[in-house]
């Protein structure tokens, strides 16, 4: 690929003419007392407060991160170890997404020159940073943990397609090739010019192509399925709460919980879940209870 710079200049940092100033972003309870709350946060000025509050409480890695001082040297403890932390920097964030996608490009031969792969580091970097382009959640939440930071973690049963043998691989730990999609079970419905669809019907049909509305101009707007694949039987819990919503997903998905009123909660995976414990919906607290159902798991990607 050859790289036209439209938003950067070769030799300047990516974020110029970008102001980043320091934010917070914290939840309430219904009677005020916190339930989450994170100070002194770099982020881009023109971010509203709800794109900040995406970044900080879901986006960001909050463990396992060496941490800087305020000279940028990396801080370490009495024992000479790294000091761990969380992510506080939005662009702690941009360069792990575009500088693991520029890494990737690389190692398999996408870019004509170095000045490319450059080019497009440079690109994506400041199209995430003025929110002119963004990829989907789990890209956000998974994608470059072991190239920024070395993470690696038990494989979660996930595959990739190995470039060199052309042949799908099981990934041998967590963050290395990591989840950059959503598993949704066989019922979950797909819109489409002709209606709902299940996904599990995509996949098992091998609809490659079919149209799917992706919500642009107005719900109007459609792209196609290039790529399926069914990821197998998977546990896919329901989470029922008080109030009557009920939410599906497999064990690895994330969900913020608190043991009991007014205590401190904590981003568990839906598996960890207990009765009686509360869990984060919106701007409120609310009692839920989990029951664990199985369905057959599948994605699509368009």
């Amino acid at each position: 690929m050859r790289i036209e710079r439209r938003f950067t200049r070769k030799g300047q940092g990516p974020y110029e003419g970008i102001q980043f100033v320091k934010r917070s972003s914290e939840i309430r309870n219904p009677d005020g007392s916190v339930v989450f709350k994170l100070d002194n946060i770099d982020i881009p000025e023109q971010w509203t407060q709800l794109a900040i509050d995406i970044l900080a409480q879901k986006y960001f890695r909050k463990a396992g991160i060496p941490q800087a001082g305020p000279d940028g040297k990396p801080l370490t403890g009495p024992d000479g170890k790294p000091v761990l932390g969380g992510e506080h920097d939005a662009r702690q964030v941009f360069h792990r997404l575009a500088g693991c996608w520029t890494h990737w490009g690389k190692t398999h031969g996408y870019f004509n020159t170095k000045e490319d792969a450059t080019a497009f580091y440079d690109e994506m970097c400041h199209m995430l940073a003025r929110q002119m382009a963004a990829p989907n959640s789990p890209q956000w939440f998974n994608t470059g943990l072991h190239f920024a930071y070395g993470l690696s973690g038990p494989a979660q049963g996930h595959y990739y397609m190995d470039p060199k043998t052309k042949h799908m691989t099981k990934a041998a730990n967590a963050f290395e090739h990591p989840q950059p999609h959503a598993c949704q079970p066989y019922h979950a419905l797909i819109s489409t010019p002709q209606g709902p669809m299940p996904i599990g019907e995509i996949v098992t049909k091998e609809l490659i192509g079919l149209e799917v509305f992706d919500g642009r101009d107005h719900a109007k707007g459609t792209t196609r399925v290039v790529a399926i694949k069914a990821n197998g039987r998977k546990p896919v819990f329901r989470i029922v709460l008080k109030n009557g919503v009920c939410i599906e997903a497999t064990a690895d998905h994330v969900v913020y919980a608190l043991d009991a009123r007014r205590s401190e909660g904590e981003w568990r995976r839906v598996d960890k879940l207990t009765p009686g414990m509360r869990m984060q919906l919106s701007t409120r607290t609310v009692v839920s209870t989990c029951i664990r159902t199985s369905f057959p798991a599948a994605c699509v990607s368009g």
